[in-house]
């Protein structure tokens, strides 16, 4: 898999609007937030939370995703292809537990979390 690039995010959006997923970003930023603070605590306690967040939230977006996923099935085939680098009859052929892994490495990509962790930083500031 490889790291994501700006040209995903058009992807991304076009699979999201395919899904009419409305996202509340205030919360999402909310959760991201509470998260980036966590990472500078370093006791076991703070990592558990941060890890049980970090679950949480890749979960529950991976549950509406999944749920909404029948009304964008070519533009989410062509997202997940071209960032697992493979091409789309593979994709259409992953086993259930390929794509649970593609979405875990997905929420955990740090390309990902900075570009959240970025936007909490210009949102703060407004």
């Amino acid at each position: 898999m490889r790291s994501l690039e700006f040209q995903d995010v058009f992807k991304f959006s076009k699979m999201l609007d395919d899904m009419q997923i409305k996202l509340d970003l205030n919360e999402l930023m909310d959760n991201i937030k509470e998260i980036m603070e966590l990472k500078d605590d370093k006791s076991e306690k703070s990592k558990q939370t941060q890890a049980k967040l970090t679950e949480q939230i890749g979960a529950d977006f991976a549950l509406t995703l999944v749920k909404n996923l029948h009304k964008a099935e070519n533009s989410a085939y062509k997202f997940i292809a071209g960032i697992a680098e493979e091409k789309v009859e593979k994709v259409k052929r992953y086993k259930i537990k390929e794509l649970v892994g593609f979405f875990k490495s997905l929420f955990e990509d740090p390309e990902l979390q900075d570009f959240f962790g970025l936007a909490e930083v210009q949102k703060s500031q407004e």
